[in-house]
């Protein structure tokens, strides 16, 4: 009876860490999918910022975490914008004056955000739920 039981819970053990694997291979899909509609939305002046958008699947014990991301320092200002137009309220409350590397003077009250991570999401929504709901079932 016991090697009955422990038959059982090793099955039981084995079939749950296959749906984990499942599950995570479907975050790597949806990521790759997101990696690119980000990409699409990402504003584009020299092209840095839109070349530095990525993702990363992460399990622990059993949790999968999928983060998209962007390396390029100033991601953060572009995306949640800067002085006045910062989101949250986060940026600086009055302009300013700066000197740009051709020695011209600006004044500036900020930069309005641009959400190009949070676009990519909330348009892809349906085909987000899919990917993780649905993926790859073929063990692929």
């Amino acid at each position: 009876m016991m090697d009955d039981q422990k038959a059982f819970c090793d099955s039981v053990d084995g079939a749950a860490t296959q749906l984990v694997q499942l599950a995570a291979r479907n975050a790597e899909t949806c990521g790759l999918y997101l990696e690119g509609q980000t990409k699409k939305e990402t504003p584009v002046d020299m092209g840095l910022l839109r070349a530095a958008n990525g993702h990363q699947v992460d399990v622990d014990n059993g949790q999968i975490t999928l983060t998209l991301y962007n390396v390029m320092e100033y991601a953060p200002y572009v995306h949640q914008g800067t002085g006045i137009y910062a989101e949250d309220g986060d940026g600086r409350k009055t302009p300013w004056v700066y000197t740009d590397a051709k020695g011209n003077t600006h004044k500036t009250a900020g930069q309005k955000p641009n959400p190009f991570m949070r676009r990519a999401i909330e348009k892809n929504k349906g085909k987000i739920s899919k990917l993780l709901g649905e993926g790859s079932t073929s063990g692929t």
